[in-house]
């Protein structure tokens, strides 16, 4: 289907994915296990993960290498985040820390009833 359509994913915009596993490393701090659906992940990069942020310290594939870069389709693990995402939640890749706590406050917001 995806090559009747045409669909494609473009490793030059910033990343998006969805976690599918996360937990807290007693040595690490925070993990989450992403997998990158639109875009490319860099080490350094500024994401938010639900109503949780950080700056990417390091990545690591399955069999533990370190690694620069994730392209889409690419599962990697993440560290440097300041708390636990929950499973399935969303990862956006923005422009710094002032750009990640407005989007964090906005979806708060947006969770809180009225």
């Amino acid at each position: 289907m995806a090559e009747m359509e045409n669909l494609r994913a473009d490793p030059s915009q910033p990343a998006a994915g969805v976690v599918i596993e996360a937990g807290l490393d007693k040595t690490k701090g925070p993990l989450a296990t992403v997998l990158v659906q639109n875009g490319t992940l860099r080490p350094g990069d500024t994401v938010v993960i639900g109503t949780t942020w950080g700056r990417i310290k390091a990545m690591f594939n399955d069999a533990g290498k370190r690694l620069r870069k994730a392209e889409p389709a690419t599962p990697v693990q993440i560290l440097g985040l300041n708390t636990v995402p929950q499973v399935g939640d969303t990862l956006t890749a923005v422009a710094g820390e002032h750009q990640a706590r407005a989007l964090i406050q906005r979806r708060q917001s947006e969770m809180k009833p009225e």
